[in-house]
């Protein structure tokens, strides 16, 4: 009787591990925009670059509803999924704000519908990332399941794009200090 009742334990112990494991892969499964979007038609694309101190927020933003722009900036954020994070860093440390520079996209969007909305990418320099979608506060996120390196990389290459597109003539700019 003591064996079988082991056996039980052990089993349902096993069980329970299975299914938080399961749980946890399918939470941070790496996704494309292209997955995220669910087939909705991206409509126009915002990309601020922002600059945060201790004196306040100063951003340059591009945006455009140029068709072929828009994929640009879709094709290499597909090349970089990104998965939602349990456990992340945040820029909450006042640490953090002592020139810290962030790249936030917003790709605007029609669903099925024709109903708008809107999807955001906040990518800091130094590897903290967080994505929403209409309605939704901003969640953890990052390039890989693990670690910092990949949005790091992600972050400096948005960035290289970024100022690519600034100079133009399809992307409108504007300039914030805040």
């Amino acid at each position: 009787m003591r064996i079988k009742r082991k056996k039980i334990i052990i089993l349902c112990i096993s069980l329970i591990l299975a299914i938080v494991t399961a749980a946890w892969a399918w939470f941070t499964e790496p996704v494309t925009v292209d997955r995220a979007m669910q087939d909705r038609k991206v409509t126009n694309a915002v990309i601020s670059y922002k600059t945060i101190t201790k004196d306040g927020i100063a951003a340059t933003t591009i945006q455009t509803q140029n068709v072929t722009e828009i994929k640009k900036v879709i094709n290499l954020m597909n090349q970089y999924p990104y998965s939602r994070r349990l456990f992340a860093t945040s820029p909450s440390n006042s640490s953090h704000y002592s020139d810290t520079h962030m790249i936030w996209i917003s790709l605007g969007y029609k669903n099925g519908n024709g109903k708008p909305g809107i999807y955001n990418y906040l990518i800091y320099e130094y590897g903290y990332m967080q994505t929403s979608d209409s309605g939704e506060h901003l969640h953890p996120s990052g390039i890989g399941r693990f670690g910092t390196e990949k949005t790091k990389a992600f972050y400096s290459k948005i960035t290289d794009l970024f100022h690519q597109l600034e100079g133009n003539s399809t992307w409108e700019r504007t300039i914030d200090a805040s």
